[in-house]
Parts: C-alpha cells; sequence; structure tokens
C-alpha cells in the first residue's frame, strides 16, 4: 500500500496562473487605465479567492475557493492564505560567479561617458584575473549567496553563467563548481556555459577560438556539465565566423544557444534565445516575431545616459516573446534586485501583468520550459506567495522582498514569520 503524498492547501486573495487561452493577447492601442488593467488581468490569468493543491511536488487541484475538492478539507491538510499568488520566478540570466573587484574606475567613467570596449575589456580581465586566485569554496559560497537571496525575493529557478574562467580548464571547473552547489541550495540551478565573456588579447585569437569549440564545449557536452551555450558577440567577444563555429557544434551536441550582443548575430546563427545588449531598429522588430528575447533592464537602465532606450513595448508588439532577467554581473548590471527587474522592464514599456509574465513564463520558454510558469494542474509547484493588496504593487515598489513564502517542488524553502504564514 503506496503512502499518499502529503498535501498543502494555498489559499490567495489574488492568483495569477499566467495560463494564456486562444490566440496571443494584444495591447489596445490608445487603452485607458481601465483597458490597460482589464488587459493585464486577462493576460496573467488573474483569478480571485482561489485554492490551490498541493499534493507531493505537484499542483493537484486549481480553482475557486468554494468549490475545491473533496480531498481538500480533510483534517490533514495544511492551509496557509496568502494576498498574492503566482508562480515562482525565474531569472534567467545571472554571472555571479566572480571575485569582489575595485572597478572605481568603471564608476567614475560611467559618470561622465559611456563604459567603452577598452574599459569593459580591462574590467572583465580584471575581474577574471581576481576569480581565478579566489579559492574554490570562497567562489562556492559566493554563488550561495546569490542564490539564497534570489530565493528570498521569489524565484525558485536560475540561469547560472560561466564566463570569468577564459580557459578550458577554468570554465569547466565553474560549471562543476554550479553543479556541487545546485545540490546544496533549496532551488533550481540551470549551468549555461559561457565560453569566455571576452577573448584574451595575450592569447592567438585562433588557438582560443579552437580550445573553446573543438575542448571546452565537447567537454562539458560529454560530460553532462551544461546544454546551453552563451556566446558573448560584440567587440571584446567574438567575431560572426567564430560564433557560427561554436554554434554549430552546440547545435551538433543538441545544446541550446542565445547570443549575448546585437541582434544580427542572434538572428544569424539561429540562436533560440537573443540576449539583447543594444536596441533593436524599429523597421527589424519583427523579424523577432515569435522568438525569445532576453533582456537585462537594469543593464539600460544604469547606462541610459549613454545608450538610446530599448523599447520593449514594441518588441513584444511585433510578437517577439519578451523574457527579463537581473543579467548581474561584476561590471556593468551590479544589481541582482529582480524588483529592479521588474520595474525597468515596466519603464522600458511593459505593463505591469506583461513585465509579470517576462519572469515567469516567458523566462521558462527562453529556459526552453514550453509549459513552465504557470499554475496549472500536474505543474511542479514552484510557487510564490506575496504580501501585497494588489499584484502591479511588485513591478512598483522596489529595494525590498514582498515573498512572505517560496515553494520550490512543493516544499516551502523560504516563509516569514507573519500570521499568513
Amino acid at each position: 500500500m503506496t503512502t499518499p503524498a502529503p498535501m498543502l492547501l494555498l489559499r490567495a486573495e489574488q492568483a495569477l496562473t499566467m495560463r494564456q487561452f486562444g490566440s496571443p493577447w494584444q495591447l489596445p492601442a490608445d487603452a485607458d487605465a481601465e483597458a490597460l488593467r482589464a488587459y493585464d488581468d486577462a493576460l496573467v490569468g488573474l483569478q480571485y479567492d482561489v485554492a490551490v493543491l498541493i499534493e507531493g511536488d505537484r499542483i493537484g487541484w486549481v480553482g475557486p475557493w468554494d468549490r475545491r475538492p473533496k480531498r481538500a478539507k480533510r483534517d490533514d491538510v495544511q492551509t496557509l492564505q496568502t494576498r498574492v499568488l503566482m508562480p515562482a520566478w525565474i531569472d534567467a540570466a545571472a554571472r555571479p560567479m566572480h571575485a569582489p573587484v575595485d572597478h572605481t574606475a568603471l564608476a567614475w567613467q560611467a559618470s561622465r561617458q559611456a563604459v567603452d570596449d577598452a574599459a569593459h575589456l580591462d574590467a572583465v580581465l580584471r575581474t577574471a584575473e581576481a576569480t581565478r586566485e579566489l579559492e574554490h569554496q570562497a567562489l562556492g559560497q559566493a554563488l550561495a549567496r546569490f542564490v539564497f537571496e534570489s530565493v528570498r525575493q521569489g524565484a525558485v529557478r536560475l540561469a547560472v553563467r560561466t564566463g570569468y574562467g577564459l580557459s578550458v580548464k577554468r570554465e569547466l571547473a565553474m560549471l562543476r563548481l554550479i553543479h556541487e552547489v545546485a545540490a546544496e541550495v533549496p532551488c533550481e540551478l540551470i549551468p549555461v556555459l559561457t565560453p569566455g565573456l571576452v577573448v584574451p588579447p595575450e592569447q592567438p585569437r585562433a588557438e582560443h577560438v579552437r580550445l573553446m569549440t573543438e575542448t571546452l564545449v565537447r567537454a562539458a557536452a560529454e560530460s553532462g556539465l551544461s546544454a546551453t551555450l552563451e556566446i558573448p558577440c560584440f567587440p571584446s567577444g567574438y567575431t560572426r565566423d567564430e560564433a557560427a563555429q561554436l554554434a554549430t557544434i552546440a547545435h551538433a551536441y543538441g545544446w541550446r544557444v542565445r547570443t549575448l550582443g546585437d541582434m544580427a548575430s542572434g538572428l544569424e546563427l539561429g540562436a533560440d534565445v537573443c540576449h539583447l545588449l543594444h536596441p533593436v531598429p524599429a523597421a527589424q522588430h519583427a523579424q523577432f516575431a515569435d522568438r525569445s528575447v532576453l533582456v537585462a533592464p537594469g543593464l539600460h537602465l544604469l547606462t541610459q545616459r549613454h545608450r538610446p532606450a530599448m523599447d520593449l513595448r514594441a518588441l513584444r508588439d511585433a510578437g517577439a516573446r519578451v523574457a527579463i532577467a537581473t543579467g548581474v554581473d561584476a561590471e556593468t548590471t551590479t544589481s541582482q534586485d529582480l524588483g529592479f527587474a521588474l520595474r525597468g522592464a515596466v519603464a522600458m514599456g511593459l505593463t505591469p501583468g506583461e513585465a509579470l509574465c517576462a519572469i515567469t513564463r516567458e523566462a521558462a520558454f527562453a529556459l526552453g520550459d514550453e509549459a513552465g510558469g504557470q499554475i496549472v494542474e500536474g505543474a511542479r509547484a514552484d510557487l510564490a506567495m506575496f504580501d501585497v493588496s494588489e499584484y502591479a504593487l511588485l513591478t512598483h515598489r522596489f529595494g525590498m522582498s514582498h515573498a512572505e513564502g517560496v515553494i520550490w517542488a512543493g516544499e516551502f524553502v523560504y516563509w516569514t514569520e507573519s500570521d499568513d504564514v
């Protein structure tokens, strides 16, 4: 006789199921505040006074509280209440594994002018050198600190990128470290291999590209250390031809490929995800229809004095699957606040509902999970409970965590001492 899976019942004043029915929702032109609210409510699958029954690590039932099934009313079912319930957040791009480095020069330069390619290259090389000298345990602790802070905000899936290794040995060591930390933390870590964030100028370029392509990607694939390749496509990274070599071998192993840089590189390489660092010309927005576009709003907000604004509204209206992430690193995107990313997405043209979709359903899509980031029966119970009166406030007030409970695979991994939890 099998033992029934433990059950947990959540009651939410507002539940954002993120279920989308029929054709993709389009924002009405010249919509007033009432129409915008109606659009967002439909987009996020808003339901009021909702019961979510968790059975084991899965969502067993979702629906109105007064229609919950008999099994949800048993005496041994623990019941908790919250104000806003939604799928747990996903950070689809973070680079937290590095040593702390004094980049004061970048701060001074950014206060007066854009950080140029030479300054960025120098900063990355300094970070890489300092990271090389950091002990394995200390680097793992840095990653763990990042993970726990992300969970506290409401995230349980984190795409962790390498890139500061700059060599086959060190990039593989970083991938192994991600797996080691993943076994100890209360969330899912997805290793993303960046074959060196920049090409070291002291190393023969052709030899470096050969090692990254023929040795690094092959070793990572054959050892099961990663299944996603991120290719830096900017001046201090890889050329189009070099990026094509990397993409070809990654695709041969069945990996997902994402580009980091401009639009053209991602389209030419047939990337699964285009992580954009620069705005897309309006005439080319349509080329992103049904494609996954990843943006770190923090980068654009922190550097907007020196670059044209990224128009996420226009990209989404053109049919792009817009996902957002912290994009945190050591040099430019220095905030790991997911609330800042949400607020930034709204400042760049998304509605609050679209921004919340971008950090859940669309972020899951960017990771190759077309069914993820939703509250549906049978899905893994990855949920976040927020103490806010209206879900839109999650995109408005940042700098603090609104999460009062976070659930990963049916288990609480973070909670507060409030009366509700």
